[in-house]
């Protein structure tokens, strides 16, 4: 079996068709398009079809990044044989029995014939003992075989050569190819639901939209797989054969390609799922989605109940004091990047992006400046002692004490992460301070230190931490003017 990157998508339990066709041009219908963020879709069609001698007739042929166009079977005895798209598609038969029988199951498609030096192109309407009738715009018109000197048929450009047992079985063929155009772009909404719980929804907006859907399993992706090709349309279209193309019909055939690469029994059947990862891809999945062309859609792919903590920080060193909402992802999925709305009691609360986030961790989002709160910081000098020569340079040891306090006024308790940087020897840390990195520099006598806390503020009340250090402030080089509190006494 073939296996690609895209095998998975594949749907090959064939089409909900009540009524068997009776003729080799078949029309595959979209049962499936991949949508990635950057640009492009992996679409997986399938149709039934009556082989005629072992070829079938497809309706057109994809606009496809190079090299990525699929026809598979869906029996798995059979396989690819040929491929051949066609500038016409020319019906082979001459004189009346031949025609009538090279016709008589294609009643209702779409022919040009070549008849007494005049063209005509209609709907195959009936098949009569001496001539044709064609429906050319609601008209009947009577065309005798012994005038017919060529018959096309229109619409149907790839040709399809299977290589089976039975060549007049009636059979499914799937057909899966890259294009670019469409894409879609996540956004989230969360809705504060209280007692530390949230909804959040996934929407994707689907944009540039090249064809109608209709019952289609439509899946988002997260992430991109590499295509060396993209840029670069299929060779593989009527009158573009390529440079290395080494088989080519005359006359009017376009391109004609073997097909080793289609032999391969089809993949597995896709099995829909709300979500599923192949890789380092993920798949959300929206099932049966009927859509215009061209239409711009927001759906929903899915909701999620899930754990939140709220929570400040303030960032000690200056004054900023945020609100950030600490989400747990539960969800068996990931959260891919994307914008997050926040809605808490009807009311906005803010709008930040949201970062990728694999199930069973946490995405943190940090809205605006905390409201409700109030910070203050001080530093305040203690003690000074002897001046300390180190290397050519005097220094005065400063013992300083610091406190950090934050008064609550809103009516329910504020959960807050302090960060404050601290340059000398830290001799005390309250309130639960944790050193979370320290630096030290070649000829600096002062480390530097991140202090964290981890606190609750309670409702209306105010917390206070306190933290001491000693820090060497330079004074001057030996031999430079005296310094307060020096040796000289002033």
């Amino acid at each position: 079996m073939r296996v690609t990157m895209f095998a998975g998508l594949l749907l090959i339990a064939g089409s909900a068709i009540a009524d068997d066709p009776k003729n080799m041009a078949f029309e595959p219908s979209l049962k499936t398009v991949a949508i990635f963020q950057d640009g492009f879709g992996y679409y997986v069609r399938e149709g039934r079809v009556k082989l005629e001698d072992g070829w079938a007739t497809a309706k057109s042929v994809p606009t496809a990044v190079r090299g990525t166009i699929w026809v598979y079977p869906g029996d798995p005895a059979d396989s690819i044989e040929l491929l051949q798209s066609v500038k016409s598609n020319v019906i082979d038969a001459k004189g009346a029995e031949a025609i009538k029988k090279a016709l008589e199951n294609k009643i209702g498609l779409q022919l040009s014939i070549d008849a007494s030096g005049k063209n005509f192109s209609g709907k195959l309407s009936k098949l009569l003992d001496d001539m044709i009738l064609l429906d050319i715009g609601g008209a009947f018109t009577a065309i005798r075989y012994d005038s017919i000197q060529k018959i096309m048929l229109v619409g149907y450009p790839l040709r399809i050569k299977m290589a089976t047992e039975d060549k007049e079985k009636v059979t499914t063929i799937g057909m899966s190819y890259v294009q670019e155009g469409v894409r879609w772009e996540p956004s989230y909404v969360l809705e504060m639901k209280g007692k530390g719980m949230g909804m959040l929804t996934l929407r994707g907006n689907i944009l540039n939209l090249p064809e109608a859907l209709n019952s289609t399993d439509v899946l988002f992706v997260v992430g991109s797989p590499h295509l060396s090709n993209r840029g670069q349309g299929e060779t593989f279209v009527a009158g573009t054969e390529p440079a290395e193309a080494k088989e080519a019909e005359k006359g009017d055939a376009g391109f004609v390609a073997k097909a080793p690469g289609m032999t391969a029994m089809p993949p597995p059947p896709f099995v829909s799922l709300a979500g599923e990862g192949a890789g380092e891809l993920f798949y959300y999945t929206k099932p049966s989605l009927s859509l215009e062309k061209g239409d711009i859609a927001m759906v929903t792919i899915f909701q999620h109940t899930t754990p939140v903590t709220p929570q400040f920080e303030w960032l000690a060193d200056g004054d900023e004091l945020s609100y950030i909402l600490k989400i747990e992802n539960r969800s068996g999925q990931p959260f891919t990047n994307g914008p997050v709305f926040v809605i808490e009691d009807g009311k906005p609360v803010g709008q930040e992006t949201i970062k990728y986030t694999p199930s069973g961790s946490f995405a943190e989002l940090r809205l605006a400046r905390g409201i409700g709160l109030r910070t203050e910081r001080t530093d305040v000098e203690v003690e000074r002692g002897k001046v300390v020569t180190i290397g050519q340079t005097q220094f005065l040891p400063v013992i300083m004490k610091g406190t950090l306090k934050v008064t609550n006024f809103r009516k329910a308790d504020a959960p807050i992460k302090i960060t404050r940087t601290v340059r000398g020897k830290l001799t005390k840390v309250g309130g639960g301070g944790v050193v979370k990195d320290t630096q030290v520099f070649t000829g600096d006598p002062n480390a530097v230190y991140k202090v964290e806390w981890q606190a609750v503020v309670p409702a209306e009340g105010t917390l206070v931490l306190e933290y001491d250090y000693e820090t060497y402030t330079a004074v001057a080089k030996i031999g430079g003017p005296p310094v307060p509190g020096g040796p000289d006494g002033f």
